[in-house]
């Protein structure tokens, strides 16, 4: 890319409630040296809104338009799990390099597909948590030997959502089959900590549950049958030998939710 600066197209970019708005598009704005240059969703109306809001150069009513736009260096994805895949491969097909949210797939032979795609393009999967300055200095200090070899950790991630109520919006996490849940979703972004922080996972064991079996719709009142696990305790091991065990809690209160990662080291003899 010789121009100054690098184009990004974001599909899936509503205005009202999603992730570009809270955000890709303030990534894009703070960033020197990146351009919102489109925004497309299904419908004219929810698209031109989206480029008023975010101040976009154009909207598409069509996101394989935008894609195939030579004004477009940089492709978002931004939808839900079930569309990824057409869209990953087209912009991959027209020569983009590609930003898409985790999870890839619905299924591994899916996200396996798209991964053969790539040849020279530069691609990107939303698991921005190993780039947190915390994350970073926590690895920092542990390659250093700050706390000596590692032994074990202890990580607890919680979140509000997935719990016995939740939007009509999310409703999709309740399907098996639309490749959202707590274990892709708040499970693979936790499980992405630990690489960086003590190393590649080499052994991994699970148990899910499902707690909550039917789910309540919050702006209806209309039930839900809940076929996807909302509680998930890991127990797994890392190349360098430590141990970690991970518990994920869905449901909980908002000012509850929280996440702690406890890394016990030992040097000098002492734990």
């Amino acid at each position: 890319m010789t121009q100054e600066e690098i184009r990004v197209g974001i599909v899936g970019a509503n205005a009202d409630v999603s992730w570009a708005k809270l955000s890709h598009v303030p990534a894009i704005k703070g960033r020197p040296g990146l351009r919102l240059a489109a925004v497309a969703t299904r419908n004219e109306h929810s698209a031109r809104q989206a480029a008023e809001a975010f101040g976009a150069d154009r909207w598409f009513s069509d996101p394989f338009a935008m894609i195939r736009d030579d004004q477009i260096d940089v492709v978002t994805i931004a939808v839900n799990v079930p569309a990824h895949r057409d869209l990953v491969l087209a912009a991959l097909d027209a020569g983009k390099a590609v930003y898409c949210e985790a999870p890839l797939g619905r299924t591994v032979p899916e996200a396996e597909e798209m991964a053969r795609a790539v040849r020279s393009h530069h691609t990107a999967i939303g698991l921005q948590g190993r780039l947190n300055p915390s994350v970073r200095r926590a690895a920092q200090l542990i390659s250093s030997g700050k706390i000596g070899r590692p032994l074990n950790a202890r990580i607890v991630s919680s979140t509000a959502g997935f719990g016995p109520e939740m939007p009509s919006a999310h409703d999709h996490f309740n399907n098996a089959l639309s490749g959202a849940s707590l274990l892709t979703i708040t499970g693979g972004h936790t499980l992405d900590l630990v690489e960086p922080v003590l190393g590649p996972i080499v052994e991994v064991d699970a148990r899910t549950e499902i707690l909550w079996p039917i789910v309540k719709l919050i702006e209806n009142g209309e039930e839900r049958s809940r076929k996807t696990a909302d509680h998930a305790d890991v127990l797994g091991k890392t190349q360098s030998g430590a141990v970690f065990t991970v518990d994920i809690n869905a449901g909980v209160a908002p000012e509850k939710a929280r996440f702690t990662f406890e890394v016990r080291g030992q040097r000098d003899g002492l734990a």
